[in-house]
């Protein structure tokens, strides 16, 4: 028998922009309004076979393009500690899911600011990693 992974039992969310086989994918767009994933990212993979339990999918902006967590399928995300004021974005989802308490982690994605300016909104922790001299750019990291 294999021993729990060290994130056994530990719910998490999911950035939309994360593919989970059977979930709907729709990254904010009305394009993607019923598209079911086929297959699981490889970060979705590796944090499941961790033991980690996937409870939801976040909000984001429409293609994930934007410093807000607004698109017109499922309309805004909201600062949980001000209804008034932006979650950020593009992770925004992510952000204020964790700040409300309703995961212990979750995923983002960064490649201006994706991961850690809806983290400073929302008084949670964002990290981006670190890109490769060979592949720089767009990253996924996780928040806390």
């Amino acid at each position: 028998e294999h021993a729990p992974g060290f994130l056994y039992g530990l719910p998490i969310v999911v950035k939309d922009s994360e593919p989970l086989a059977g979930v709907r994918f729709v990254c904010g767009s009305p394009l993607y309004t019923n598209r079911i994933a086929r297959e699981t990212s490889p970060l979705l993979e590796i944090l499941e076979a961790k033991g980690a339990l996937i409870i939801g999918k976040t909000n984001t902006p429409e293609m994930c393009a934007g410093m807000h967590t607004f698109n017109p399928v499922f309309g805004a995300t909201c600062n949980p500690h001000n209804p008034n004021c932006l979650a950020g974005g593009s992770s925004g989802g992510s952000a204020a899911a964790l700040a409300c308490g309703q995961a212990w982690l979750a995923t983002g994605s960064d490649l201006g600011g994706s991961l850690r300016i809806p983290a400073s909104y929302c008084g949670v922790l964002g990290f981006r990693p670190s890109s490769s001299e060979e592949a720089p750019g767009d990253v996924s990291g996780p928040m806390a």
